[in-house]
């Protein structure tokens, strides 16, 4: 099976190339991203920098946005803010979701460019309406603490909602802690069904906290075998309160029946 992916990784990236070679934009793109991430091929970022640009002359959005990145990094060329920039709002006036949150970010932190929030929000914005899930998740945050934004906490949930459905962890993350932390009988249900989710990608603040939620039965029916299960999973992931949680459990006597 490994051989199989091998041979059909190569004759891809070979039909790749030779798709670049003959001057498909698509194709450069994923060629140049490939080079300068190391992906399914060594890592060579000046091959990869030749090919983005080679995209990028043709008015690839997501090879301007691309190379962005490496002018902004100094990856594989000379560092450039002013060339970086450039070619981060060509990106963003073509549509590139992520190159309009990348933009928008940056203006609202003063990265690279001006500070400007309004401007930085507008294209966070732009991006978040069209889906981006890190785009929504961020601009949540905004509206949550009101910067730059007028403070909506409606707004706020809706937006970590959107993200959260998208399995972004992050959000969905947060949603756990605020229906848990809300005060409502009726939230502990929809905080721990966060943190489940949260828990099945993989997220150890997630496990640890759904662990908790089966010892103190938060929305959930009280389970030492389940509680146990998650935080030790939330350890092996690194967590060291799941780690503490779970080293008492394990001390505690095993139960007795009359």
């Amino acid at each position: 099976m490994d051989l199989q992916r091998k041979i059909r990784q190569t004759m891809h990236g070979s039909a790749r190339s030779l798709s670049a070679e003959k001057g498909n934009a698509d194709a450069q793109n994923q060629l140049g991203f490939m080079y300068s991430n190391g992906k399914g091929t060594a890592k060579d970022l000046s091959q990869g920098v030749k090919w983005l640009h080679k995209s990028a002359a043709q008015g690839h959005p997501m090879a301007q946005h691309n190379l962005s990145i490496c002018y902004f990094e100094g990856n594989g060329v000379e560092k450039d803010v002013k060339k970086a920039k450039e070619l981060l709002q060509k990106s963003a006036e073509q549509g590139c979701s992520p190159a309009m949150f990348k933009l928008g970010w940056r203006y609202f932190k003063g990265e690279g460019m001006e500070a400007n929030k309004s401007e930085g929000v507008k294209w966070i914005q732009k991006a978040a309406d069209q889906g981006l899930a890190a785009a929504q998740f961020r601009l949540a945050w905004l509206y949550e603490d009101g910067n730059g934004v007028e403070k909506s906490e409606k707004e706020a949930m809706r937006l970590f909602h959107l993200a959260a459905e998208q399995n972004y962890v992050e959000a969905q993350l947060v949603l756990g802690a605020k229906y848990s932390l809300s005060g409502v009988k009726e939230d502990l249900v929809k905080g721990t069904e966060w943190y489940r989710r949260a828990a099945e990608l993989g997220h150890h603040e997630a496990q640890n906290s759904l662990g908790l939620a089966y010892i103190n039965a938060d929305g959930v029916k009280r389970d030492i075998e389940e509680a146990k299960r998650w935080l030790r999973k939330a350890a092996e992931n690194g967590n060291e309160r799941a780690a503490y949680h779970l080293g008492l459990l394990l001390s505690l006597p095993p139960p007795t029946y009359n």
